[in-house]
């Protein structure tokens, strides 16, 4: 059941493997960071009032809020009834907007900057 929890799909394996490749840090770790963020958002989402909206902040994209509306029968089975929200932060929502638009200098830059000349100066060292 334990190794149940956390299916990985070949998107997930891919964005764990970029991130991997690009910090130099073994997969698993970059794994284990992510289900414990994931652990540790239920436990807030699992200890919250059921009536109340419980806020999950994403660092860098925004803020989610989950609120508990019971419990659903579907053809899956039962499932409970949540009610979702979003809100993006400015960042995100201007990042969002430069690159729909065919932007992505802000963005290389900051790759460049933050990423791959630490690498490089690693790697010269």
């Amino acid at each position: 059941m334990v190794d149940n929890i956390f299916k990985e799909d070949e998107d997930t394996k891919k964005m764990i493997l970029e991130i991997s490749s690009l910090f130099g840090v073994k997969a698993d770790i970059v794994r284990q960071v992510w289900q414990y963020t994931v652990f540790s958002i239920m436990l807030r989402v699992g200890e919250a009032d059921e009536t109340k909206l419980t806020r999950i902040k994403i660092p860098y994209i925004g803020n989610m809020g989950i609120k508990n509306l019971g419990m659903i029968t579907t053809p899956k089975g039962v499932e409970p009834d949540l009610d979702v929200f979003v809100s993006l932060s400015d960042t995100f929502k201007n990042l969002f907007l430069k690159t729909q638009g065919g932007d992505y200098s802000e963005l290389s830059n900051y790759v460049q900057k933050k990423f791959i000349e630490p690498v490089m100066e690693n790697i010269n060292s």
